[in-house]
């Protein structure tokens, strides 16, 4: 099948599918934030990619706001610092207001790291909305969570809370996919994200 050999490495690992945790991984999967806007209740959070306390955590994965793991791509590939280390690999963290990873930007993650790259799409308050499957092809939306369309006329996305009746715009254009995902996995996606203002041409440039 098409994505055996990320299958193959996930059931070495314990634990159930971890889909709600933000990747697919395992739920028991040692995740590490680095720099976060918000405070995670179930992982811990380091200061910088170069404390020592992180690498003695030997994470599975790290996640950290993409310009903070776009700079440390750049350093890495000028020489500036070295990459950490992660088995399953590094979530960038997107969200309601901040900008959409581009492809150049992916690129540049995989190129000075050599992990793959699974972004995950939080709340201001950093409650985990919509993540990235092994297939890419969009962000899975969490069930129950919140809600994403886009209003008559208009190219952006907003988002209503489920606990809010209220929806705010997301800085982003896009479209809600709710074909299933070429990874098996059914429920709506948020796909072909951008910026607000960026043209499809843009959107493929890195900004770093």
């Amino acid at each position: 099948m098409k994505f055996d050999w990320w299958r193959r490495l996930v059931d070495k690992r314990p634990g159930r599918s971890g889909e709600p945790e933000g990747g697919p991984w395992p739920l028991e999967t040692r995740v590490a934030f680095v720099g976060p806007w918000f405070r995670p209740r179930w992982a811990p959070v380091f200061s910088s990619f170069s404390d020592p306390e992180l690498a003695r955590y030997r994470p599975d994965v790290i996640a950290a706001p993409l310009p903070t793991l776009l700079e440390l791509g750049e350093a890495v590939l000028h020489g500036g610092a070295n990459a950490p280390e992660a088995e399953l690999g590094v979530a960038p963290l997107t969200g309601v207001g901040r900008p959409a990873i581009r492809p150049a930007e992916r690129n540049l993650l995989w190129l000075a790291l050599r992990m793959p790259v699974f972004e995950q799409f939080r709340g201001p308050a950093g409650e985990l909305l919509a993540w990235e499957c092994e297939a890419h092809a969009g962000l899975h939306i969490v069930a129950g969570r919140a809600e994403f369309f886009r209003s008559r006329g208009e190219a952006e996305i907003r988002m209503r809370l489920t606990r809010d009746s209220i929806s705010v715009p997301t800085g982003l254009e896009g479209r809600v996919e709710t074909e299933p995902c070429a990874c098996g996995r059914e429920g709506p996606r948020l796909c072909g994200l951008r910026t607000v203002g960026q043209t499809p041409e843009q959107a493929l440039t890195a900004a770093v």
